[in-house]
């Protein structure tokens, strides 16, 4: 699997993202529906906060080593189906930190596009969601379908848009894998 490039970035990008956007909801949009089914963007912002806690935590949470997990690996436990710093232990996992960068940057990436499902805001930018197509070939084991910007492949990945026929033909047998994380 290739590594992400610039992790930290990455992540700066998503939250910064992430952060303008709330920023400017109004009351009334707090409230909105968003692409995480029967969250609300509050429920929204209160999952990403313990998140990030949860990675400030696991960078002051060193582990020996070896790592027994990366940034693919780990969401595979989050399916629906039944070196770089030191190793960092989270959610029962030992990662490298690059690593759990990346599962923050992911899990940011797919939530803001939860926030903004109903909303008439942008989404994350390009390299967050470049990082979550990067994670889901490697969840596939292969390429996703080429005719996907990384925004549908991040929706339809995640279950948060349904496969269409043409999905589906192209996919072929992996299609019955889908969602490869929710």
């Amino acid at each position: 699997m290739v590594a992400v490039s610039d992790p930290l970035a990455l992540l700066r990008r998503a939250y910064g993202d992430l952060g303008g956007l709330l920023a400017e909801l109004t009351p009334d949009q707090a409230w909105t529906p968003t692409g995480c089914r029967g969250w609300a963007v509050l429920d929204l912002v209160q999952h990403l906060l313990h998140d990030a806690r949860r990675g400030l935590v696991a960078l002051c949470t060193p582990a020996t080593g070896p790592a027994d997990t990366d940034a693919v690996e780990y969401w595979r436990a989050w399916q629906p189906e039944p070196g770089d710093g030191g190793v960092w232990r989270t959610q029962g996992h030992v990662l490298p930190v690059a690593d759990l960068l990346s599962s923050l940057v992911v899990e940011t990436a797919v939530h803001h596009l939860d926030a903004v499902a109903h909303l008439d805001r942008p989404g994350p930018a390009d390299g967050p969601l470049a990082e979550v197509r990067r994670v889901l070939v490697g969840l596939r084991g292969g390429v996703l379908p080429e005719r996907w910007d990384d925004r549908t492949a991040a929706l339809r990945g995640t279950g948060r848009a349904p496969l269409t026929d043409a999905d589906r033909a192209d996919l072929g047998a992996a299609a019955g894998r889908f969602p490869l994380f929710g």
